[in-house]
């Protein structure tokens, strides 16, 4: 089957390098000296929290209705996915304020809250 030139077989072969390539790169982001200054273990953490207890997410939801900010989720990164880890980040930044609001109740995961070292 003939394709804008490639055929398909060459289409999935060039198609899986480039995902082996991302992953060979997602893999030198696992230094454990980037984890702890980005604040990705937090992140990871703090997505977590929020996706595996409906009440955080009520409590997301309704923070978010008082501020005056979007409804959005929070994402969580996928080593497949290309620029997963920074749309992570960026959502908790943006939604810095509703989390820290609906983590602040909850007193078992007050810890999850982003400090300044983690925005920094």
């Amino acid at each position: 089957m003939e394709f804008v030139g490639f055929t398909f077989c060459s289409l999935y072969v060039i198609l899986r390098f480039v995902k082996l390539f991302n992953i060979f790169l997602g893999g030198s982001m696992k230094d454990k000296w980037i984890e702890r200054t980005v604040g990705v273990g937090v992140s990871k953490k703090l997505v977590s929290a929020f996706s595996y207890s409906w009440k955080k997410k009520k409590a997301l939801a309704a923070a978010q209705d008082e501020l005056p900010l979007p409804k959005h989720k929070l994402i969580t990164e996928s080593p497949t996915r290309w620029g997963s880890r920074h749309a992570m980040i960026a959502r908790i930044l943006e939604q810095e304020k509703v989390i820290a609001k609906g983590l602040s109740d909850d007193r078992k995961n007050r810890h999850l809250i982003p400090s300044w070292q983690d925005i920094d």
